[in-house]
């Protein structure tokens, strides 16, 4: 599968300062076609990746593809500047259990993950359900100032409960067995912390 923007390269801008470092840092050396294998894997009823987008941002590159069911299924691998390697998709994927748990906020349903690049992807991932809707920034300069300090106030109370608690990640169910790969199954035998 490779009907679509190239996915291993930067494309989404420049830099005025050190413009290939940057672009370099945002390079990723994976398996591609073995990512969508996956994704068709994970969404029962499909056969074949359909389409896909590719859209990126400064520490992630994301993927949205639609499949021939007409399920759209993303995933997300974070760039190496992203942060410590397996610390940053493991906390990621716990701070979206724990909002979908605790908050009435839309989170994707992840469906599988990684924290470890040794996988048959290559890289560390995050694959979720796609769910529709505008975000935030979008329609914040719609929004009147009441509106933006309900926001603010909702987002506050929520991020203040995650901060008492320090950073979020998963612990396994044995201090000596880490945690790097989960299924769905598995995922709802962890607890967060």
């Amino acid at each position: 599968m490779q009907d679509g923007p190239d996915p291993l390269v930067f494309t989404s801008g420049h830099w005025l300062h050190r413009d290939a470092q940057q672009r370099d840092a945002r390079t990723l050396d994976f398996d591609f076609n073995a990512l969508c294998k996956k994704v068709v894997e994970l969404c029962p009823g499909s056969r074949q990746v359909e389409t896909f987008e590719k859209a990126e941002s400064g520490f992630n590159r994301v993927f949205l593809f639609l499949m021939d069911n007409g399920t759209g299924i993303v995933a997300r691998i974070p760039f190496r500047i992203a942060g410590p390697a397996g610390l940053t998709t493991n906390s990621e994927v716990a701070t979206m259990a724990y909002m979908r748990k605790h908050t009435n906020i839309p989170v994707p349903e992840v469906l599988d993950w990684s924290d470890s690049n040794t996988n048959v992807i290559g890289v560390e991932y995050i694959i979720m359900k796609y769910v529709p809707g505008v975000q935030l920034r979008v329609k914040w300069s719609e929004m009147t100032p009441l509106q933006h300090r309900r926001c603010g106030d909702h987002w506050t109370s929520t991020s203040m409960d995650c901060l008492t608690r320090g950073s979020l990640g998963f612990q396994a169910q044995t201090k000596h067995q880490r945690l790097s790969h989960c299924t769905v199954e598995q995922f709802k035998n962890t607890t967060a912390y």
